[in-house]
């Protein structure tokens, strides 16, 4: 374990001769930037968290919507015959929330 020389101290951080010996084992890195990185991935975490969660209720509504307009399609298929086929392919017909 070598010993700074004053000149060869960092002023990142106010450290005292032993945290900058420890450092020096560590890689140098002080002890308030490493809690600052910690902080800062923190956040970064719950805001991945945030968006998969909004993401996973845009698919959950997106998915709703897929099985509602399948359902309607096969009402429309079963009711309808050829001749109104091109009514029932109009969204107007497909999704009566769009009117």
């Amino acid at each position: 374990m070598r010993r700074r020389r004053p000149d060869e101290v960092r002023t990142e951080g106010v450290q005292s001769g032993t945290d900058a010996a420890a450092d020096d084992c560590r890689g140098g890195v002080p002890k308030e930037m490493k809690r600052l990185e910690i902080r800062v991935r923190a956040r970064m975490r719950t805001k991945l968290v945030y968006e998969r969660e909004s993401a996973c209720e845009i698919n959950r509504e997106r998915l709703h919507e897929r099985e509602y307009k399948l359902g309607c399609n096969l009402k429309l298929e079963t009711v309808f015959s050829k001749e109104t086929e091109k009514m029932a392919r109009d969204p107007a017909w497909r999704h009566p929330l769009s009117q």
